[in-house]
């Protein structure tokens, strides 16, 4: 996966995760925490963006599934309908036979 840019959009989500300072806190001190604040963001959305991978890796899995019952269900289809025509047309041939047979007797 290509490495994700950074947006305005991220900016502005990062702006509503800020913890504001706790009264007296020092710079370094309100630097860690927006630091920390930022990697919880960061986080975050790694993880949202790895469930999102995965679900559409199952959709992707069950409509390749799917397409394969189907091709697997139009196979078998085809070779019903095979079967049906040749014992129609076995019907066919022994009813001719049975007319000509029975056009000789008479």
């Amino acid at each position: 996966d290509p490495v994700r840019r950074r947006t305005s959009s991220d900016d502005d989500d990062d702006a509503e995760c800020a913890v504001p300072p706790p009264r007296g806190a020092t710079e370094e001190e309100i630097r860690l925490l927006d630091m920390a604040t930022r990697r919880s963001v960061i986080d975050e959305r790694n993880r949202c963006d790895a469930r999102r991978r995965r679900e559409e890796y199952d959709i992707e899995r069950a409509i390749s599934d799917s397409v394969h019952v189907l091709e697997e269900e139009r196979r078998l289809c085809a070779a019903e309908e095979d079967m049906v025509a040749d014992v129609v047309a076995t019907s066919r041939m022994e009813e001719e036979m049975r007319g000509e047979t029975r056009a000789r007797e008479e």
